[in-house]
């Protein structure tokens, strides 16, 4: 059994392609770290590991034949910290990344904002970078003309395009899933968050308060939408869930 396998065997990985993927880093990491020590001088910055045989490459990185920072690790499988992302005209910076001190999950922490509205504090999740169709614009780029109309006109890209044309500052952005709709509200006001569930036709009485948030579900032209609102705006003593 090789060196792999028994650390294979020692962790749980959810599949066999991210274990890979992680072991290969991993090796790329200790090999290239080994062998600056012994040939070039102490490199500050960090290295971006590649896929495939990560050995191999970082020795091609080492020996100088092809420049380091034009690396990068493959296709990101999580929000990375100082890189700026979009989704359906919703922008989030991410500051930093943390896991869940009982579950292990990633959470991005950072800032978000729709359109050209005001920066508000925001965190995304794991579920949330899958769903979301995340476009990288860190540089201050955009998603291209052709990677818009690639996308499907699905009644869910309809409901969000008529939310987002609606201009109203609670709205902070939204995530399209592939027949559904996750919204994120921050108002200002009990009242605005109530016309929200009115607009959303939320049952009443099944909305969950939560931390500082609550969340509840509805429709919007018959696609179902998870809407959660950020209620540290708000008082309990205006008339709110206590």
């Amino acid at each position: 059994m090789t060196a792999r396998d028994e650390l294979y065997e020692l962790a749980v990985w959810g599949d066999d392609r991210t274990a890979n993927q992680k072991i290969d880093a991993y090796r790329a990491e200790v090999l290239y770290e080994a062998i600056a020590n012994e040939t070039i001088p102490h490199d500050p910055q960090p290295v971006d590991v590649p896929t495939g045989d990560g050995g191999t490459f970082t020795l091609r990185l080492v020996c100088g034949q092809m420049p380091m920072r034009c690396v990068r690790w493959g296709a990101p499988t999580f929000f990375q910290p100082g890189r700026t992302y979009t989704s359906a005209g919703w922008q989030f910076r991410c500051d930093t990344v943390t896991t869940h001190p009982h579950t292990g999950e990633r959470v991005a922490l950072g800032w978000a904002r729709i359109g050209r509205s005001e920066w508000t504090t925001c965190s995304e999740t794991e579920d949330t970078w899958t769903a979301g169709h995340w476009t990288e614009t860190t540089d201050g780029g955009a998603p291209t003309k052709a990677m818009e109309d690639a996308e499907p006109d699905t009644p869910a890209r309809r409901a969000a395009r008529a939310i987002q044309a609606l201009h109203d500052p609670a709205v902070i952005g939204y995530i399209i899933g592939p027949d559904s709709l996750s919204l994120r509200l921050h108002p200002t006001t009990w009242q605005q968050w109530t016309d929200w569930q009115k607009r959303l036709d939320c049952p009443i009485g099944l909305t969950t308060y939560r931390g500082g948030s609550a969340t509840a579900h509805g429709w919007w032209d018959k696609v179902p939408v998870t809407v959660t609102a950020i209620l540290d705006r708000l008082s309990t003593r205006d008339g709110g869930a206590s």
